[in-house]
């Protein structure tokens, strides 16, 4: 690996617990709108919870 590639992957590495923050924001704010009401999602209508739900609960577990 040369110095110039190295650098690359740290600047790349650097970068991770920003989009990791964007990432937990994101799940959040879908969590936030995405509520249940009578087992129905208020925001989009499917049945609760949905998929999107599921998706953002799945994300930030990982997180």
């Amino acid at each position: 690996m040369t110095s110039q590639e190295a650098s690359r992957e740290i600047a790349v590495l650097d970068q991770v617990p920003a989009l990791l923050a964007v990432l937990s924001t994101l799940a959040t704010n879908v969590l936030d709108e995405h509520i249940n009401e009578a087992d129905e999602c208020v925001a989009c209508g499917a049945a609760w919870p949905c998929e999107r739900v599921v998706l953002a609960a799945h994300n930030l577990g990982a997180l």
